[in-house]
Order: C-alpha cells, then structure tokens, then sequence
C-alpha cells in the first residue's frame, strides 16, 4: 500500500490535473460568453499546469505514481468546466470559488498533517503546498 505523502502526491496531482482541464473548458466557453474573462481563466489554468507539474516532479523520489483515473480526471474537469462556463460569469464565479474552496481546506489538512508529526516531516512537499496556499 502506498504511503501516505505517496497518496496526498498522488490525489493532488489529479486535482491539479482535473483544474487544469476545468479552466481551459471555461476558456472555450468564455471566448462565447464572457470574453473579458478569458485572460484571467488562462493565467488560472498557467498556475494549475505549473500545480500540477510540481507534484508530478515531487512523486519519484516519494514513490508515488500519478492516478490511473486520469483519463476521468480530464474528462470530468472538461465537462465541469464546459458546463459552467456555458452558463456565464455567474458559472465560472461559482464553479472556481467551489473549487478553490475545497482544495485550500483540503492542503490545509495535509499541512496539519505533515506538521503533526516530525517523523513524517517532508519540507519539499511542505513548501510546495504552501506555496500553493499562497496564490
């Protein structure tokens, strides 16, 4: 079984995968819909695919792999994505501040949990999530 840092590398690499796809739908709807917020979704996808690029660079040394759900990932964000940028700003607005929402509580429980413990201390990762907090 997987360690546990290997599963928070893991699910996080996945959400910042699934953001990434959730962003560049809202592009393609935006460019219809809400064209003055095109710029703003493609400097939220650059951050995602850079997320996303630093807990894919951070797996090999921790023994983590990405999720072999991948593929639903892609497709779940893309179809999110597509949906709510369809419907608007008022789509894009909600969708983003859910999302967002959820993912700083959740790195705030892996940070909790990281520092709970010195035996589990891992300050690559540490900083990389904080980092993250910090957009």
């Amino acid at each position: 079984m997987p360690s546990t840092v290997a599963r928070i590398l893991k699910v996080n690499h996945g959400g910042e995968h699934g953001a990434s796809r959730i962003y560049a739908a809202q592009i393609v709807a935006a460019r219809w819909r809400c064209p003055e917020l095109v710029p703003e979704l493609a400097d939220l996808l650059a951050h995602e695919r850079r997320h996303e690029r630093m807990f894919l660079a951070l797996m090999p040394a921790r023994a983590a792999r990405p999720c072999r759900l991948m593929p639903l990932w892609a497709v779940g964000g893309f179809a999110l994505g597509l949906m709510t940028g369809l419907i608007g700003r008022t789509g894009v607005f909600v969708c983003t501040e859910a999302v967002e929402r959820t993912v700083h509580r959740h790195l705030d429980h892996q940070l909790a949990w990281l520092a709970a413990d010195p035996a589990r201390a891992d300050a690559e990762l540490t900083e990389a999530i904080a980092a993250i907090q910090a957009e």
